[in-house]
């Protein structure tokens, strides 16, 4: 249990920022810089078909660009053996890793406490407890 809720501020102010990026045109600069022989990485298929698009219509960019989609936080198989020249990751890519890192965080010092304390911490909230329930060292 993360005592001081470093993590929860840290989720809010995470949250906050991809809420106060959105429309301020990444997916746009990301189209401008693509070129010839790059790979880009999507979080879902929509989203790579509509860069596809962009670069076609509103570009005019016929550029061939591999466009992927990250599934489990394993390398898009299509990547295996593809050397691009340049790799770029969506931003609902990289908002994902941001939010798993957090996670991931608060989850070990929730771990940590329940396996280096003698005794559990009576304070501690039903939710805290039931994470920790499902921390494996």
């Amino acid at each position: 249990m993360d005592f001081f809720g470093i993590g929860n501020a840290m989720r809010g102010m995470v949250e906050m920022y991809f809420r106060g990026a959105r429309q301020t045109g990444r997916t746009t600069a990301l189209v401008e810089h693509v070129q010839e022989g790059d790979a880009v990485i999507f979080k879902c298929r929509d989203h790579a078909d509509q860069f596809k698009r962009d670069m076609r219509e509103r570009f005019g960019k016929e550029v061939k660009v591999t466009c992927m989609v990250w599934r489990d936080g394993a390398l898009p198989e299509a990547l295996h053996g593809l050397r691009p020249r340049r790799l770029y990751f969506d931003h609902s890519v990289v908002e994902h890793f941001y939010r798993e890192a957090i996670a991931n965080v608060d989850f070990e010092i929730t771990g940590m406490q329940k396996a280096w304390s003698t005794e559990p911490d009576s304070k501690q909230s039903k939710r805290a407890r039931l994470e920790e329930s499902r921390f494996i060292f």
